[in-house]
């Protein structure tokens, strides 16, 4: 069973640790341009500053045919593609970012969904900051569409954290 978060555009405050607060649109920009991020005329980027494995998820359901999704295991679907996807397997980045962008998307009712995949926990690495293996993880999805940028916060557990948003475009 996927453990989905819940993306809220009216996040708490107490969401918000101090790793959360750098996750801006400046530091959006900085880590899609590293990684040679595309964007399209829709765009749907996370970002969160952890050693985990969080997963941006794409669920597309057009007007006519069956829905869709677009993630780490299938990269491309309804004209979307997962171009970048960050901290799988042993590579892996404090500043991640993931990113699904369609160049033309079709008329569809969209479902954008963060998911715990992996909680990295150390004691002796990272400077002790990621030892708590059911720790929150605090991240930010950002849905570019034209010249509109809404943002989204929530955090991720190891456990389940709820049902995903709906973006409709």
């Amino acid at each position: 069973q996927a453990c989905l978060s819940v993306l809220s555009s009216q996040a708490s405050i107490r969401f918000l640790s101090p790793m959360a607060l750098a996750l801006d649109l400046g530091s959006l920009n900085s880590r899609l341009s590293r990684e040679g991020a595309q964007s399209g005329a829709l765009t749907a980027s996370l970002i969160w500053n952890d050693p985990s494995d969080l997963d941006l998820y794409a669920y597309v359901k057009p007007k006519q045919g069956r829905e869709e999704v677009i993630y780490y295991g299938k990269k491309e679907a309804c004209g979307g593609f997962l171009d970048v996807d960050m901290n799988c397997g042993r590579r892996f980045s404090l500043e991640p970012v993931e990113n699904i962008f369609w160049q033309t998307p079709p008329e569809a009712q969209y479902r954008i969904a963060v998911r715990n995949a992996l909680t990295r926990s150390s004691p002796r690495e990272w400077d002790g900051r990621f030892t708590d293996e059911d720790r929150f993880i605090p991240f930010k999805v950002f849905l570019k569409k034209g010249g509109d940028v809404q943002e989204f916060s929530g955090q991720c557990s190891a456990r389940c954290c709820g049902p995903p948003s709906e973006v409709t475009c």
